[in-house]
């Protein structure tokens, strides 16, 4: 058992350097620079099997320069098993070969830098390991081991960059072609924010960094952007609210649960368009944005809307009795209608008049009261015509909409009276805002920016 150990511990076998972007292959086109970069180590490492293949299983085998310089910076096969006293007689026979760390200083420094990297997330940790490449789980007279390839940081640099370009045209194109500029502009969300204009952020706990400078930061980014599809595992989360009730409920909360802080960063809701809700989703791979729905708009569908017979809901739509998917939107289908005067029947269309460009344009609503409002003000527009009281509304969710939405006309959204106070209240309050208060509101902000220096310098440092 032991030399087979040694042997494969010491010279991977040559599959495992003919690896594979963790993610980025599924998008990236280019492969040219990475290939040759993995044939010469591939090369490499066959030239290194082929000289030792007339050595016996018996013998230890000690790693090449070549192979040294790739476990510190291309990948390396980690073992891992339950401490019994077979590992601890193979721990010694390497020892005493030198065929792995001569010293304990560098055992050391290994399982430093291991811990280190399991800890910031480097190294990804899933239940679905059998799923994965990089695992290989596998018994042996009864005791169980886990072989793992760590790939280290040049691995990382070379998918990321391969990964970055062709994901991000991938996005770009996927939301260009799928929202519309009307759409983006006419949708309001409510976040909280503080003092900085900055977005509030749930920070997972487990989160904490070991490493604070700004290389371990940029190689953390780096890692967990390559491994977030494989991992499903997001440090932040920041929410986007379609209703502003919602928003400042949110915002109490926070307040509520950690006084001291909000105190001190001034909290208060800012009014984001669809467009910018879009883009952080996009840019950012440690971090998720999570669209909250309106919760009054949901409950009343599906206890009251959804059983109206004047309701169409898209085949595609997940939906129940006590569930609905994503944020309800109302659109008013074309109506059959006679003409009292002349008894020709015809179609009517609904759309929205927009007086400030005197265009009509498909109207999407967020709320049900909205939809027939906006209808009653449309039969009184064409009283020659014998229209139904309530018209037939197809029901999806919006954010599939938008990910569907193949028209080239101008679609308006159409907020809930709610957010339309809101936002006009907000508006109201910025343009009337005096020279005195903007100044104001700036010192108070660079205040909180020297109080936080002061305290970086004044409070107590841990000891390294």
């Amino acid at each position: 058992m032991f030399p087979i150990y040694a042997k494969n511990f010491v010279l991977p076998k040559f599959q495992i350097y003919d690896t594979q972007c963790v993610f980025a292959s599924k998008y990236a086109k280019n492969y040219k620079s990475r290939s040759l970069l993995k044939s010469f180590i591939a090369k490499k490492m066959t030239a290194s099997l082929i000289n030792n293949k007339n050595k016996t299983f018996d013998k230890f085998a000690s790693r090449s320069l070549w192979q040294k310089l790739v476990n510190q910076y291309w990948q390396e096969t980690v073992y891992l098993s339950i401490a019994n006293s077979d590992s601890d007689i193979y721990t010694k026979k390497i020892q005493s070969h030198n065929s792995l760390y001569n010293h304990n200083i560098d055992y050391k420094y290994f399982l430093n830098k291991f811990i280190k990297s399991l800890v910031n997330d480097q190294i990804p940790v899933s239940f679905n390991m059998l799923l994965n490449d990089d695992y290989v789980l596998f018994n042996k007279n009864y005791n169980m081991y886990l072989k793992y390839i760590w790939r280290k940081k040049l691995y990382l640099y070379v998918n990321y960059f391969n990964f970055f370009s062709n994901y991000s045209l991938m996005l770009k194109n996927k939301t260009s072609k799928s929202v519309t500029e009307s759409i983006y502009n006419s949708l309001p969300l409510f976040s909280v924010k503080n003092l900085s204009n900055q977005i509030i952020m749930a920070e997972l706990g487990e989160s904490v960094k070991l490493d604070k400078n700004f290389i371990s930061s940029w190689f953390n980014y780096i890692s967990s952007s390559l491994i977030k599809q494989k991992n499903n595992k997001m440090r932040h989360t920041g929410l986007f609210f379609i209703n502003p009730e919602d928003a400042l409920e949110y915002q109490n909360y926070i307040q509520a649960n950690h006084m001291q802080s909000s105190r001190n960063y001034n909290l208060s809701l800012s009014i984001n368009s669809i467009y910018h809700y879009y883009k952080l989703l996009s840019s950012f791979c440690n971090a998720d944005f999570r669209l909250i729905p309106d919760l009054k708009e949901i409950s009343d569908f599906i206890y009251k809307y959804q059983y109206y017979k004047n309701i169409i809901i898209d085949k595609n739509q997940l939906y129940g009795k006590n569930y609905f998917k994503g944020q309800p939107i109302y659109m008013i289908k074309t109506t059959k209608a006679k003409d009292k005067n002349t008894n020709i029947i015809k179609d009517l269309e609904y759309n929205y008049f927009n007086s400030s460009s005197s265009n009509h344009y498909p109207a999407i609503f967020l709320n049900y009261k909205n939809a027939i409002l906006a209808w009653n003000n449309f039969k009184e527009q064409h009283v020659d015509y014998i229209l139904p009281l309530r018209p037939h509304l197809y029901v999806y969710n919006l954010e599939d909409f938008i990910q569907s939405y193949t028209r080239d006309t101008k679609t308006l959204v159409i907020p809930g009276c709610k957010a339309y106070s809101s936002v006009r209240k907000y508006t109201l309050q910025k343009s009337h805002l005096t020279f005195k208060e903007k100044i104001r509101y700036n010192a108070l902000f660079t205040q909180k920016i020297i109080e936080r220096v002061v305290w970086s310098l004044t409070s107590r440092q841990p000891l390294r």
